[in-house]
């Protein structure tokens, strides 16, 4: 008889027999890859989302109660408040370690919309460029030190009312009415020897900007009241005569130590944007 073979095996005896069925065995088992196995996509609401096709989560209105109390805060808490986003919704970015010295950054679902994003990050630059512990307009409070400007501590008044100042559009009503209390609320009676002293102060060279500002402000206010105008409500200017403005730059001039016709102007300009004179001139 013929004996059958595979491959070279003799397939006449149990022996070889047994080496064909493990050839054939061999043969027809699944091969194992060293590769790593493909990756299958990820579909449905597990799938991966880039930063701008996530939705914003739940936004929560500001909390007034608690930020009108705060006398200073930080620059970029301020910038938010400015346009109405509550700080503490905000949420930083897990990838913000990634971009040194660059400030606080958060994630667009912390924002309404990417609109309301980009007025966020143009104001928190525009505050930024007003930052200086030497000449402000907005002054870091504490101790110098170095550090990105959005978390120096400021004082949430001072930065509401630069903005002003700016004429930014839709700053909050009520930090309008925080900056223009806080500025212009009734101080207490003063003795002439003190009020003296507050002026000399404000007046010396090593005087801060701010200080000279703000006296400039309450000598206008007080020429208002010794004139007999209330200063929220000008009256109309009768034609042919000067208006309460004109009348109030007069006797501000007179006092040459204090007042030059262009910082008069932004005196009275500081005054009519904070509110605290409103009206006709």
């Amino acid at each position: 008889m013929k004996a059958h073979t595979l491959k070279g095996c003799d397939l006449s005896n149990d022996k070889s027999l047994e080496e064909a069925r493990a050839k054939v065995e061999a043969a027809l088992a699944p091969k194992f890859s060293n590769a790593p196995a493909p990756i299958t996509p990820v579909t449905g609401r597990h799938a991966a989302r880039t930063p701008s096709d996530e939705k914003p989560s739940n936004l929560v209105p500001v909390d007034w109660t608690f930020w009108l109390n705060m006398r200073t805060v930080k620059l970029w808490q301020a910038c938010a408040l400015v346009v109405e986003i509550e700080p503490d919704q905000l949420i930083h970015s897990p990838t913000a370690w990634m971009v040194p010295h660059a400030g606080p950054i958060f994630k667009e679902t912390s924002f309404p919309n990417l609109a309301t994003k980009a007025r966020y990050d143009k104001a928190l630059r525009l505050a930024e460029s007003a930052v200086s512990y030497m000449n402000g307009p907005i002054y870091p409070q504490g101790t110098p030190q170095p550090g990105n400007q959005a978390e120096k501590d400021v004082l949430l008044t001072q930065v509401v009312a630069q903005f002003l100042i700016w004429k930014w559009e839709d700053v909050p009503e009520q930090l309008r009415e925080l900056s223009a209390a806080a500025r212009h609320e009734l101080a207490p009676p003063q003795t002439n020897d003190l009020r003296q002293e507050n002026r000399i102060a404000a007046l010396s060279p090593m005087a801060a900007p701010a200080s000279k500002q703000r006296l400039q402000e309450e000598q206008i206010l007080q020429l208002l009241s010794t004139q007999g105008y209330e200063a929220k409500k000008l009256a109309m200017r009768t034609p042919g005569k000067p208006g309460p403005k004109a009348e109030i730059r007069t006797l501000a001039l007179n006092d040459a130590t204090l007042f030059t016709a262009s910082s008069f102007e932004k005196a009275w300009e500081r005054l009519r944007s904070e509110g605290a004179i409103a009206g006709a001139e």
